[in-house]
């Protein structure tokens, strides 16, 4: 949801229908360097590519709701920011 929000900021900034898509890939794999390189610092946790593997909690045993409901937050809060923005 988050990353079509990107997609969206892209697309209405770019004015072209290819630069959401690569705007958005883009986008996602320096939040992912900088998350790998630990550039990000304590902003880490509030990064978009960091909410992607709380989801995983869904297919364990007893489901971990908290990581799965921070990670919903966080994603929320970038997609209205962006899409705010577009």
């Amino acid at each position: 949801m988050a990353l079509a929000a990107v997609a969206v900021f892209f697309s209405a900034t770019a004015h072209d229908s290819r630069g959401s898509g690569v705007g958005a890939v883009v986008l996602v794999l320096l939040l992912r360097l900088a998350s790998g390189l630990r550039l990000a610092g304590p902003l880490e946790p509030y990064l978009l590519t960091s909410q992607f593997e709380p989801w995983l909690n869904l297919a364990r045993a007893p489901v971990a709701w908290d990581p799965i409901v921070r990670s919903l937050w966080v994603s929320l809060l970038w997609g209205a920011a962006f899409l705010d923005a577009a």
